[in-house]
């Protein structure tokens, strides 16, 4: 994981938040290396305060993300499938 990300983690333990999902190509960017532009497609970016990160980008955009480093979970989605439904599973939340 970065720094970046590290930084993020432990400012959400010191304020006792239990994660922080970001939809932004731009923090997304900051905090994983990956940009994209998913035309009105879900990219998101989950970050827990005891747990690691996770992406979440359409499926034909998975070989890109890892291509730009992201080293962690991602949960690729194709257009036919809830990508809301696939991040509830993943990270066991309600959304």
């Amino acid at each position: 994981m970065n720094e970046r990300l590290t930084e993020l983690q432990n400012w959400l333990q010191a304020n006792e938040a239990e994660a922080a999902l970001l939809t932004s190509t731009e923090s997304i960017f900051y905090l994983s290396g990956f940009f994209s532009d998913p035309h009105e497609r879900l990219l998101a970016l989950a970050i827990f305060a005891n747990a690691e990160p996770f992406l979440v980008c359409p499926q034909m955009e998975v070989p890109d993300a890892k291509q730009a480093g992201w080293d962690g979970d991602i949960i690729g989605y194709t257009d036919i499938q809830d990508p809301w439904e696939k991040l509830r599973k993943q990270s066991k939340i309600a959304v």
